[in-house]
């Protein structure tokens, strides 16, 4: 597990390069390896909690450096994963999975 978050501001290449460069050279070089991914609920826009919130249905619109680097973190892993058939599982862990269930 790789990222970076707190520091970004006045970093954000460093920030681009942590989270997109390094996803890709991990992709790269483990082609026969099934990776499993981290996202993050910030890849999505800001939502009325009463609609229960972003669905896979739902397009990215991340605000700011950092959400911007960790959706190409995601694309690095997805473009692995439909050009090199790479196994990839990327999993949400922001999902509190009771209240999803509940909706």
């Amino acid at each position: 597990m790789i990222g970076r978050k707190f520091g970004s501001t006045g970093s954000e290449s460093l920030t681009w390069a942590i989270n997109v460069m390094v996803p890709y050279h991990v992709a790269r070089r483990f082609t026969k390896s099934r990776i499993a991914a981290f996202s993050t609920g910030c890849v999505y826009p800001v939502m009325d909690i009463r609609t229960c919130g972003a669905t896979e249905q739902t397009p990215p619109n991340p605000v700011g450096e950092y959400a911007m680097s960790c959706l190409g973190r995601e694309r690095m892993f997805d473009y692995f994963a439909e050009n090199q058939g790479e196994r990839v599982f990327i999993s949400d862990s922001t999902t509190p999975w009771s209240f999803a269930t509940a909706c």
